[in-house]
């Protein structure tokens, strides 16, 4: 994580003039009109030492800005000359491992090299400078993500790639280069907050009055913005460092906490308490669920309960004691931390903020079931599947009065009498309209069937002599009509 240090700025020690100024009022040593234009005089002294002295300093923070930027390109160009490129051309090690050591070096590069060239252009617009340039420092958000990994794999090239580890070696000795490579690779994480430090100093010389500060709280706003994103970022990779060793760590590898959203906020140790004993228990908190853990052995965790959040409640039983109950549905337990009631305290605190936190996000989302529950052991194969975690999908069963009409009922005029006979029953006065188009229906889906093809041809023949006869038919005894037709048929 970058850190940075704030620059504690010494009070400066009055001047000549000050000390003289504060001994006249004080004294009545002269007369009132001619202490009035004393003072007045040693006040305006005073003013314009001051500016001087301000003026001063801002020159000086804008030439440690102009040479520090100077000695960083320098740094950065060792790294690509004596270092990145050498190695490619060698071909020491696979493309992708080279990518993820150098990573986005050569663009931060750039970025900083057109930088460098508007600063030695004019360094009394360097605010505005800052400015311009400031969107584009985003490039080192990605160099940010990925540094613990450039670390990781330095750290492991002796034991993986001998020969190049043996390279960069024999390139740090060049007194071209006269640096670890460690040292340059770490130059572009400590770059961004030297900006945001330098350009505070030089708010602290700059008077209020004037348009300079304004521009000045606009650009340490802009690199502050820069600043907490790789911050973010960085806390986001350690994160999700964390929970694969966490997944690495369960036992059989269950249940599967990797998932995209999902992030670890709290993991530690408690205890269980039984009666008048206790016994250890690990919790890992995430944002959607908890993991009720037993110490297996010393890297190994064994999960006795997945514990859904949103059913999750939490109280504080004994508060000077730290003591706490957790209950998930039919699932409940007290917990506390030997070592600190205070600790405790967090853990209420944290889980309690957790379980605010998903129900507010899930009122933006779409409705999730609410059939989620505490899974044991026996139940973690059920969290393979990602879509449906802690999740009892519902049932739906056909009622068998449905199954009866739609499925074993194979001709349709028996469907369609089947049907007329049921809503006779149900309803007192049967609806004209509704049955013909039923019927319809009925004859669309089953227009392939060559029965329906035999009746559609003879109704086509005798269409105009029986179309009367069709339409004033009772709907209830219309049964009667295929009846007729295939007696004339056969």
């Amino acid at each position: 994580m970058i850190k940075m240090e704030n620059k504690i700025f010494s009070t400066p020690e009055p001047t000549l003039s000050v000390e003289l100024r504060s001994l006249l009022d004080k004294e009545n040593i002269l007369t009132k009109k001619t202490k009035r234009k004393v003072l007045d005089a040693l006040d305006e002294h005073i003013i314009n030492d001051e500016d001087r002295k301000f003026a001063l300093k801002r020159k000086n923070i804008v030439q440690e800005i102009y040479s520090s930027e100077e000695s960083y390109l320098n740094q950065l160009e060792k790294l690509i000359n004596f270092f990145k490129k050498p190695i490619e051309k060698r071909n020491y090690a696979p493309a992708s491992v080279l990518s993820s050591l150098f990573s986005n070096i050569e663009s931060i590069y750039d970025v900083n090299k057109e930088f460098f060239a508007r600063l030695k252009e004019n360094k009394e617009k360097i605010i505005s400078t800052f400015l311009i340039t400031a969107p584009f420092f985003k490039v080192y958000s990605a160099y940010a993500y990925g540094y613990k990994n450039i670390i990781s794999i330095l750290e492991s090239l002796p034991k993986t790639n001998s020969p190049l580890h043996e390279f960069i070696c024999k390139q740090e000795t060049r007194p071209e280069v006269g640096t670890k490579i460690s040292f340059l690779l770490i130059s572009p994480i400590q770059r961004i907050p030297r900006y945001l430090l330098l350009l505070k100093e030089l708010k602290s010389y700059t008077p209020q009055t004037t348009y300079a500060f304004t521009e000045l709280e606009d650009a340490i706003r802009e690199i502050n913005s820069i600043v907490e994103h790789i911050e973010s970022l960085i806390k986001e990779q350690e994160n999700v460092c964390r929970m694969i060793e966490i997944q690495r760590c369960l036992l059989n590898g269950k249940p599967n906490i990797i998932i995209p959203g999902r992030k670890l906020i709290k993991e530690g140790k408690l205890s269980k308490v039984i009666k008048n004993d206790v016994s250890p228990r690990y919790m890992v908190l995430l944002s959607d669920m908890i993991l009720y853990c037993k110490d297996w052995s010393g890297y190994t965790l064994k999960c006795l309960r997945v514990l859904p959040i949103d059913k999750c409640t939490i109280n504080a039983i004994g508060f000077k004691r730290g003591v706490f109950s957790l209950q998930c549905q039919s699932f409940s337990v007290v917990l506390c931390s030997l070592e600190n009631p205070l600790i405790t305290h967090e853990w209420v605190e944290t889980i309690q903020s957790t379980i605010d936190q998903y129900k507010t996000n899930k009122k933006s989302l779409r409705k999730l079931s609410s059939h989620r529950r505490p899974l044991g052991r026996k139940d973690f194969n059920q969290l393979e599947n990602n879509d449906n975690i802690l999740k009892r999908k519902r049932s739906y069963s056909i009622p068998d009065e449905e199954k009866n009409i739609e499925m074993c009922i194979s001709s349709p005029w028996k469907k369609m009498k089947s049907c007329t006979t049921q809503d006779t029953e149900t309803e007192k006065v049967p609806r004209k309209n509704a049955q013909i188009e039923n019927e319809n229906e009925t004859k669309e889906k089953n227009e392939n069937s060559s029965y329906v093809k035999k009746a559609k041809q003879f109704i086509n023949v005798v269409k105009h002599s029986t179309q009367k006869f069709i339409n004033d038919v009772d709907p209830v005894n219309c049964q009667s009509v295929p009846k007729k037709i295939i007696a004339i048929d056969n």
